[in-house]
């Protein structure tokens, strides 16, 4: 069995709209989920 997860993660100022931060949050974790599609995977094997 296999199970990944990803999180996006924006800076949030004083005069931040909440909304965007969380679109770019969400924009940055499709990003990394993308670029995970193209990493070499590492199995572990146990003895």
């Amino acid at each position: 069995m296999t199970a990944g997860a990803s999180a996006g993660v924006a800076l949030l100022g004083p005069q931040s709209d909440a909304g965007r931060v969380l679109e770019e949050a969400d924009a940055a974790m499709y990003v990394r989920k993308a670029q995970r599609r193209h990493e070499p995977r590492i199995r572990l094997v146990s003895s």
